[in-house]
């Protein structure tokens, strides 16, 4: 308690009673000295020790400080002497009139004693304000009433003031407080006379005058009574901090006194403390030279500064002890809390944000302004306990970190390095135990891995849980300065089931995985920027993938990955030396996920390349892989133009399936992929390339429809040109073991240096369903292979159009067009538009309506055919348009070929018919197995048994008689064209194939467009085709013509054994084969299919024919 008692009269209308002097009489010289004089007076706060003053007068009313007595109340006078007898009196002017008055006379003593003392009682009519104490000895005399200014000759007269209090007015001391927008004081106010009570009027009412510390600008609050009586009551002050210009939530100091008023004629003004001057409370007056004062203190509320040079209270930093983190986990939030970054920070992570202590308000942190502001965690040791991370929220709900200012910009960064070599974590941002609704927008994150092989360190880490509604947008991760290493991952989750939005940021410089997932669901990763600016600076083990993630429901979307700056530009994203993998989208599965969609994305700009000779190299490169179930549709990986993807890897995909899932590719472009600048690596004995690879073995079934892939180069390193460095190209490889559907993709422009190119490529299909290869264009592929194997006995220098091996299942080709010449390059390469082979047995095949075009010029042993079959197929081929140009080279050009397989008991079971063939040699344009020289057209369709309807001309027609574009196999035949009454003549029409096919319906032929041959895409292709009857389409009784088969014997010496063996293996006839020809009689078998074998004496397989009869 500090009472303070001030009371003041005014002695004019206008004028306080403090500017209105009274002049008292002087008292009479006297002596004083030997010991003659007053040595000390005691009343209220006067406590004054005196010696002999001169003249025997000492005025102290000014120089001492007045004291306070309340009008009604008593005090006690006390007076010291020293030596001799004496009288000692006192005189009080109570009502202020200048003149001490008789009535105003009190007694102290009289004697030698060393002090007498005195109650002083104040009358309650005594006027209030500032009065005049005398006191008098007379040594050796006496004092009467009328004596206060009397001739003394010995002794001694002093002069004090007393302030005559009408108002008590008491306040507690009041610490340190919170800050608040209003912060209440409360002081107690007693009329000392009930007649003249304390004035509330508006103008009159109590005050509480306050200022900042040292300011120069006082303000005034009013006060309202808020218990008791205008006599007696406790008024309550509501002091603004703003509007003396505190820092909000900061932590300032404050000055202030009170001024209160009675109802009294003129009214009496007090202060508290005393000393103030002011002739109405308020009216700006004389503040106190004693001052009342607090401080604010952040409150963990509305808005707080966090700086270094900040206040005392958790201000200084966010995670140390006694930071703002422990704060608010001791006392909680007590409203929305915005934390403004004031300063760089050097944060240990000792206290992690508990949830529970924000009480269901929110934390943002902000940049005070658009000053960059670094908070950082450097070390070379770990003493957090909450292992290498700058902030740690542990179930923490409404979180949000804002690096902009006004929404502009970024100015808060998050660096984490350390060089302390252990397997503790190290991120910036870790959530963990369910956090929800946080946001972490617009900032920097530097982080710096231990080691080229850590895993565990990220910018933001989300783990433990369930972490909810995770907004991670516009920010900025990037290695930190300086350092060798760069982060592991950016983003990571794990370990619970974690979601969240991951848009808009920028990535660079990660050495695993920009954004991995390793837990959770429903991500959306959507238009962020991941590049690389220089390669890294030592070799890269595990693998490099710029987004990958498990599990189901996430979107990953308009992203784009590649070069050294946003949207893949600049300088090429550059990895050296990488021995793993490189990937720039990569779902982990597994493969029940489900609902994942990747969408939009653009993989381009990326260089894979070695500064290592003889011991270094790249294991994989992809650009998209999916090892789950998602949606794959829209992307580009590679560039439209020239070469996105440079990369000296075994193996490259531009978008892979790699498990049973139904997954859908669709409308994707793999384009501008290449192997160009890798250098020479003596161990890279081999290097696949494909545009699409496809391997679902399960029975889901596999879409890959309207995408575009093109301008593939996999070219030849600096090895020697007969080294097999390059092992194939590969528009689109699948294996599938359900359904599946490839379907209106364009591929050209796909180029391999040696080996193989394939446009599209089916290894292997088993199991329930079917494949239909339908609607696709395929085009300008070209093999520079200049090797030249009369013996095939590798594969080399091949350019397939569409490629089926291994399968059991029924496969369509319908609606196709293949259009090959190897770019007119004169060399020994092999082109087949279609081929089947490796089928297993009842393995079936349909090939339909398709339009296959070769030409070109070829050298050597580069033979063609439009197609080549193999064992063990039940085929049916009609209605296509096929037509070879090509030649050149010492060896044919076909419209089909058979190529079986020695030692197989079961051969191809092909049925052709309403097929146009156009040829530049129709007299030895059919091969009928590997042994036997090719054949004319009406040998074929003897041998075969079938082809009644289809038709066989030279190559004479202009190629844009049948193609608007030769290059992509663009049929253009209409009512009008002269072709087209013989095509259409000769093709089957749609009735007689229902008639034949069991009302197949694959194809709307469109009006005056003929039924051969590709139909440029109409939409009337049937999506579910049936399977093929294994007895559709053959023939029936005995055929006259073909009672005589012809056989040629193999060039071996001796005798051989010839064999005509019924489909169920039984042999029905058996003849020695002892010349050049045999002559076979079939006469008297029943319908159906034949094998004849030739073995030789030394019981080898040396032939083998299929005869349909």
């Amino acid at each position: 308690m500090y009472p303070l008692r001030i009371l003041a009269f005014l002695c004019g209308l206008s004028l306080p009673a403090a500017l209105c002097a009274q002049t008292y009489c002087s008292p009479p010289a006297s002596a004083c000295g030997s010991n003659y004089h007053i040595s000390n007076v005691r009343i209220g706060t006067i406590n004054n020790s005196t010696g002999c003053s001169a003249s025997g007068y000492g005025d102290y009313s000014s120089s001492v400080g007045a004291a306070a007595l309340n009008a009604g109340s008593s005090y006690s006078l006390q007076v010291s002497q020293l030596a001799g007898s004496a009288a000692i009196g006192a005189w009080i002017d109570w009502n202020r009139n200048g003149t001490f008055e008789t009535g105003e006379y009190t007694a102290v003593g009289s004697g030698s004693a060393s002090f007498y003392s005195v109650t002083i009682a104040v009358p309650a009519t005594a006027a209030g304000g500032v009065t005049r104490l005398r006191v008098r000895r007379s040594v050796g005399g006496t004092l009467a009433a009328g004596d206060a200014c009397s001739v003394i000759t010995n002794g001694e007269t002093e002069d004090y003031s007393l302030n005559i209090l009408k108002l008590s007015l008491t306040f507690t001391a009041f610490p340190d407080t919170a800050y608040a927008p209003a912060i209440t004081l409360t002081a107690t106010i007693q009329s000392l006379n009930p007649a003249q009570p304390v004035d509330g009027a508006a103008a009159n009412a109590p005050r509480l005058w306050a200022r900042a510390y040292g300011g120069a600008t006082w303000t005034a609050f009013a006060g309202t009574l808020s218990s008791g009586t205008a006599t007696s009551g406790s008024w309550k002050f509501a002091l603004a901090p703003d509007a003396i210009g505190l820092t909000r939530n900061g932590c300032d100091s404050v000055q202030f006194y009170f001024a209160a008023q009675n109802t009294a004629s003129p009214a009496n003004v007090v202060t508290l403390p005393a000393g103030g001057v002011h002739i109405q409370t308020s009216v700006a007056g004389t503040a106190p030279a004693t001052l009342y004062g607090f401080r604010t203190r952040p409150q963990l509320r509305d808005t707080l500064l966090v700086g270094n040079t900040g206040c005392r209270f958790g201000t200084t930093s966010l995670t140390n002890t006694g930071g703002l983190f422990e704060q608010i986990n001791s006392k909680g939030l007590s409203g929305n809390l915005t934390v403004l970054i004031a300063s760089d920070l050097s944060e240990p992570g000792f206290t992690k944000l508990r949830g529970a202590k924000l009480n269901g308000y929110s934390l943002t942190i902000r940049p005070l302004d658009a000053t960059l502001r670094t908070i950082a965690f450097i070390t070379n040791s770990n003493p957090s306990p909450n292992g290498m991370t700058i902030l740690t929220l542990d179930s923490v709900h409404r979180f949000g970190i804002d690096g902009s200012n006004n929404g502009s910009g970024r100015y808060l960064l998050f660096r984490n390095i350390i060089n302390y070599n252990n397997w503790d974590t190290l991120s910036a941002i870790r959530l963990v135990n369910s956090c929800d609704t946080v946001a972490i927008v617009n900032s920097i994150f530097e982080t710096q891995t231990i080691s080229a092989q850590w895993n565990n360190d990220a910018g933001i880490w989300l783990r433990n849980g369930s972490n909810r509604n995770v907004l991670i947008y516009g920010n900025l991760f990037r290695k930190a300065p300086g350092v060798y290493y760069a982060p592991f991952h950016q983003v990571l989750s794990s370990v619970g089931s974690n979601q969240a939005i991951v848009r808009r940021n920028e990535f660079n410089n990660f050495s695993g995985s920009g954004v991995l997932v390793n837990s959770g669901s429903g991500w959306i990763i959507d238009s962020n920027h991941f590049y690389r600016k220089g390669a890294e600076g030592s070799s890269q083990w595990g693998a490099t993938a710029a987004i990958r993630f498990w599990g189901s429901g996430h979107q990953v979307l308009r992203n784009w990955i590649g070069g050294s700056a946003p949207f893949a530009a600049d300088s090429a994203m550059t990895f050296r030396v990488n021995r793993d993998s490189v990937i720039g989208i990569d779902h982990l599965g597994p493969i029940s996920a489900t609902g994942n969609l990747i969408e939009g994305n653009v993989i381009n700009n990326i260089l894979i390349t070695t500064n290592e000779v003889g011991g270094s190299f790249g294991a994989y490169f992809c650009g998209i892989r999916v090892a789950g179930q998602a949606a794959v549709r829209g992307n580009r990986v590679g560039a439209t133009t020239g070469y996105g993807i440079d990369a000296m890897q075994k193996q490259i995909d531009g978008i892979s399936l790699m498990v049973n899932s139904d997954s859908p590719i669709e409308d994707n472009t793999v384009a501008g992929m290449t192997t160009n600048r890798g250098g020479p690596i003596s161990v890279l004995s081999w290097t696949l390339m494909n545009g699409i690879m496809a391997a679902s073995g399960g029975t889901s079934p596999l879409i890959i429809r309207n995408n575009r892939i093109y301008n593939l180069w996999n070219k030849e390193n600096s090895e020697a040109a007969t080294s097999t460095d390059v092992r194939s190209t590969v528009g689109i490889q699948f294996y599938t073991g359900g359904d599946a559907i490839v379907e209106g993709n364009e591929l050209h422009t796909i180029r391999v240096s040696k080996s193989y190119s394939c446009g599209i490529g089916m290894y292997a299909a088993h199991g329930a369903g079917s494949v239909r290869i339908q609607r696709n264009r395929i085009y300008d592929f070209i093999n520079d292979d200049t090797w030249n194997d009369a013996a095939e006995s590798r594969r080399n220098g091949n350019i397939g159009g569409i490629v089926l091996e291994s399968f059991s299942k029924p496969v369509y080709i319908v609606n196709n067009q293949v259009a090959l010449t190897n770019g007119g390059l004169s060399l020994p390469v092999r082109i087949r538009g279609v081929v089947v082979r490796s089928g297993y047995p009842g393995a079936q095949v349909g090939i339909y309506y398709n339009s296959i075009y070769l030409g070109g010029t070829s050298s050597l042993n580069g033979a063609s055919a439009l197609f080549s079959t193999g064992n063990s197929v039940d085929g049916r081929v009609y209605n296509n348009l096929l037509w070879n140009t090509r030649s050149g080279g010492n060896t044919t050009h076909l419209v089909h070929e058979n190529q079986w397989t020695m030692g197989d008991e079961t051969f191809a079971t092909f049925r052709f018919n309403n097929n146009h063939y156009a040829v530049s040699d129709t007299a030895s344009a059919f091969r009928w197995n590997l042994f036997e020289p090719p054949v004319g057209w009406a040998a074929w369709k003897r041998n075969l048994g079938s082809e009644d309807s289809s038709y066989c001309k030279p190559a004479a027609q202009a190629l844009t008689a049948l193609f608007v574009n030769a290059a992509v196999g663009n049929l253009d035949i209409n009512s009008q064209h002269p072709l087209a009454p013989e095509l259409n003549e000769k093709a089957k029409p749609q009735a007689g194939i229902a008639d034949d096919f069991g009302a197949l319906n694959v194809r709307n032929t469109g009006s005056g467009t003929s039924d051969i041959g590709s139909d440029e895409f109409l939409p009337g292709v049937s999506t579910a085709l049936p399977a093929i009857s294994a007895a559709a389409g053959y023939s029936s009784g005995p055929n006259p013509a073909r009672d005589v088969l012809t056989l040629r014997k193999p060039p071996v010496s001796g005798d051989a054994i010839m064999t005509i063996t019924a489909s169920d293996g039984r042999v029905l006839r058996s003849l020695a084969f002892r010349g050049s020809s045999l002559q076979v009689q079939l006469a008297g078998l029943p319908a159906g299919t034949y094998f004849v074998k030739v073995i030789g004496k030394d019981g080898r397989k040396l032939q083998q024919t299929i005869v349909h009869y």
